[in-house]
């Protein structure tokens, strides 16, 4: 049988990165509570993932999506969270223009980490996969007119640390030691061996 995946986000981002795997999805967004601190930031965004894989899984509409052939009602469902941490901060989406201008120019001329937690249910109750991600980015320097401009264009509302490395703000990033697709917002291998652990064959269910 096969299954249907389906992804707990609204980030195009992270649509795109499944569409460049060649997978076949549907979106399902989850409104959960997520956590901002408290946790280290491994343990905060895989909670945050699994609220949202967890909810997915749970709801009626992934029923109605993969109850018709083939998937005759199988289904996996994709959480995935990311935050910035630097200097014992995590740093998530900013609030406003202001937050987003503080953000951006604590992270100016350093390095900053990237965690992205990724939980995977295989329907409600089933199975289920989980990891997280780290990538380290070195920021360059940014004048502060640059960085009022950037923030103007509206790119960084949205964004954990107030930027993503795809896009307006891609020539500020000057070096990603791991992943980039996790810097994205989803890790593009561990997602392919996390569904593999659930008997899910990347290669054979090519879109």
């Amino acid at each position: 049988m096969r299954r249907l995946l389906i992804l707990a986000s609204a980030s195009p981002r992270r649509a795109e990165i499944m569409q460049a795997m060649g997978l076949r999805f549907a979106t399902l967004p989850q409104d959960v509570a997520e956590l901002e601190s408290g946790a280290p930031p491994a343990a905060l965004t895989l909670a945050n993932a699994r609220a949202k894989a967890e909810a997915a899984a749970g709801s009626a509409e992934a029923a109605r999506l993969a109850g018709d052939p083939p998937y005759g009602g199988g289904f996996i469902t994709i959480g995935a969270d990311t935050v910035v941490h630097k200097g014992g901060e995590v740093i998530g989406k900013p609030a406003d223009g202001a937050d987003a201008v503080r953000i951006l120019s604590a992270l100016s001329g350093g390095v900053c980490e990237v965690y992205t937690g990724l939980w995977l249910c295989a329907g409600p109750g089933g199975p289920h996969a989980e990891g997280c991600e780290v990538s380290r980015v070195r920021v360059g320097r940014m004048a502060p007119a640059s960085i009022e401009a950037y923030v103007r264009t509206g790119e960084p509302f949205g964004k954990s640390g107030a930027f993503t490395v795809f896009g307006k703000g891609s020539p500020f990033f000057d070096e990603i030691d791991g992943s980039y697709t996790n810097v994205m917002g989803l890790p593009a291998g561990m997602l392919y061996r996390s569904l593999a652990s659930l008997g899910y064959g990347v290669e054979g269910n090519w879109a």
